[in-house]
């Protein structure tokens, strides 16, 4: 790398040249007042740079909590309406359950008036059977009974 001293030769730099150098490093050099002051306002830029993302940080959290917590109220609200609805459907079911059993010993009921009716029945038309049958065999002796009296009866008759 090639640097702008490079082409001087010392033995023909003069005492000018010195001073010429001179005066330019002292137009660029920094005193340390200078540049206390320089690191001084870094630092301090940085601080409000650093506070202002700090609040702005800050912001941010809170419009975060915010948001979570209306979240949260939004979710406390669905599980309570969730809950509410559950409540009530075990409750319909409740009583949709009751109306069954309560149609069901109906029915029961019911069911058992008709198979006592229809017993009823088997047993009148079973004594009527009984009935009919002792009629018959009381007709039937009646005519046996009333056939020998005439038979007995012409024998007397006839002399037999």
């Amino acid at each position: 790398m090639k640097d702008r001293y490079s082409d001087i030769n010392p033995n023909e730099f003069t005492q000018k040249d010195l001073m010429l150098h001179l005066l330019h490093v002292s137009q660029h050099t920094v005193t340390r007042e200078e540049l206390k002051e320089d690191v001084f306002k870094v630092e301090s830029n940085l601080i409000d740079r650093m506070d202002k993302l700090d609040v702005k940080i800050d912001k941010v959290e809170a419009n975060l909590n915010e948001k979570i917590d209306k979240l949260d109220a939004k979710i406390d609200k669905v599980e309570a309406n969730l809950n509410d609805r559950m409540n009530k459907l075990d409750s319909k079911i409740d009583k949709v359950e009751e109306n069954l059993k309560y149609e069901i010993s109906k029915q029961n009921v019911k069911f058992e008036e008709i198979d006592q009716r229809f017993n009823k029945l088997e047993n009148t038309i079973h004594s009527s059977k009984v009935d009919t049958i002792k009629w018959i065999v009381s007709m039937f002796f009646a005519n046996i009974i009333a056939m020998a009296g005439l038979g007995f009866g012409a024998f007397k008759l006839f002399g037999h």
